[in-house]
């Protein structure tokens, strides 16, 4: 089936022709009209008590009954906003006694009611009782100027078992739904509200009205929900040296079919804040005068990767220690840092400071781990010496092995130093006899020329 036109941009009337075809070829069409309206927005009253419109954006819906003034007198000690008290046992729309109802007449006059018809009340027991059950009936009307002559034109009834829900000690808000209502009404009458307490209450009630925080209001007319759309989710890195990024976005406006919709950062971060590394949800919220909500929301992703930075001290080469084959070195432990808190540093391969280091060149390496796993490395190398004694006249040293290290007068080698030979004996004669082996192997094999002697050390 094709439908033409299919899209329709504007406010009017659209005639669409719809077109099926059948495997063959053969079809058949149809027409219709379509009409796009702009959405209205719906029309609110206020509840204003007394007539002053102080309290209220627009008292325009006027108290008719009961006349009472103390009717109105609200226990001011319990809450300061004013209220209405009203006796139970009405029995219907037609109640007549001032004390057993409210009436509230609309102006100016709607003359054409077309959709819905919804009534916002603020209500409470007589004595804030936490355990009571209460009962309300509200009727929407069409009376004569003065409240009498009432027509009914819809009625919905509330109870509750405990009209105190959670035990708060305050006004419980009803939203009365009335329905879809079409109506023409005569410029001669008057729209009208009525509130009672049935026998079925467990006791007589309180209404709020011209009350800031508890607005009670009648909306006819379609109240669509506002809408908001969200910027698309947003991935960053991380700015160099710190663990967080500053993010501009472009912050959602609500809209809605009625003026005064209301926009706010519901939760996370507003534009321009520094976000943190990892995910962070942003929501915005738009709020209509009827203080219905349509939230969205968004992620900024702040990724961290920027690596770790360690930094080795140079180099090191010492002699060894007096009578060891090798050096205790303390070198300072490097550590690394990151723009991110959480970088750990390890030890990776070598020996730590304050370690006997062999003779030789020992080469020590260090990593610095970020919480995202980067890694950085270092190396530092130890580079053992043989020691000359002060005043001594020989200095052997094992060769060719892992470790080596000369005294005076003394062959010591390691355990370690497998084949090897001393070398470097400065005159041409043999070593004292009472060089004695401290390695566990055998010395033998002295031979010399031209100055210097060599001996063969095996193990």
């Amino acid at each position: 089936m094709t439908v033409s036109p299919n899209t329709f941009n504007a406010v009017g009337s659209y005639p669409v022709t719809l077109t099926v075809t059948d495997v063959v070829g053969q079809s058949a069409t149809c027409a219709v009209n379509i009409t796009v309206i702009q959405p209205v927005c719906p029309t609110t009253y206020y509840l204003d008590g007394v007539g002053d419109q102080t309290d209220v954006p627009n008292g325009n819906m006027k108290l008719v009954a009961p006349t009472d003034p103390t009717l109105d007198d609200f226990d001011p000690t319990r809450h300061p906003e004013p209220g209405l008290f009203i006796q139970r046992g009405a029995s219907g729309f037609m109640e007549g006694n001032p004390e057993r109802f409210q009436l509230w007449l609309i102006s100016p006059v709607p003359n054409i009611l077309n959709g819905p018809v919804r009534f916002r009340l603020w209500s409470a027991m007589k004595d804030f009782d936490l355990d009571d059950a209460g009962t309300l009936t509200a009727y929407l009307l069409e009376t004569n100027p003065a409240g009498g002559g009432r027509a009914l034109l819809a009625t919905t009834t509330i109870n509750r078992s405990d009209w105190d829900v959670g035990n708060t000690g305050t006004w419980i808000v009803d939203n009365i739904d009335f329905g879809n209502i079409t109506h023409t009404i005569p410029g001669t009458k008057r729209l009208a509200v009525m509130i009672t307490v049935p026998n079925a209450s467990a006791d007589d009630m309180w209404f709020a009205y011209d009350a800031t925080p508890y607005p009670s209001r009648l909306t006819i007319g379609v109240d669509q929900v506002p809408q908001i759309v969200c910027p698309s989710n947003i991935s960053t890195t991380t700015e160099p040296g710190f663990c967080t990024a500053v993010i501009n976005y472009a912050v959602p406006v609500g809209t809605d079919d009625c003026p005064g919709a209301i926009t706010s950062l519901f939760s996370g971060l507003g534009s321009g804040s520094s976000f943190p590394k990892g995910s962070s949800t942003v929501t915005y919220q738009v709020t209509d005068i009827d203080n219905n909500t349509t939230t969205c929301s968004f992620t900024v992703s702040v990724l961290d990767n920027e690596d770790p930075t360690i930094v080795c001290p140079p180099d090191i080469s010492v002699n060894s220690d007096p009578g060891q084959c090798g050096a205790v070195v303390n070198y300072p432990a490097p550590v690394g840092s990151d723009n991110c808190a959480g970088a750990v540093t390890t030890l990776l391969g070598g020996l730590p400071p304050g370690s006997m280091f062999p003779v030789g060149s020992t080469t020590v390496s260090y990593r610095v781990t970020d919480g995202t796993g980067s890694l950085a490395h270092l190396l530092v190398r130890g580079n053992g010496r043989r020691q000359r004694s002060t005043g001594c006249d020989l200095s052997y040293g094992c060769h060719l092995g892992s470790r080596s290290w000369s005294v005076c007068g003394h062959l010591q080698c390691s355990a370690r130093c497998r084949i090897g030979q001393l070398r470097n004996v400065p005159f041409n004669r043999k070593p004292h006899a009472d060089a004695r082996d401290h390695g566990n192997g055998s010395i033998g094999g002295w031979r010399c020329h031209n100055g210097r002697c060599h001996i063969h050390y095996t193990r």
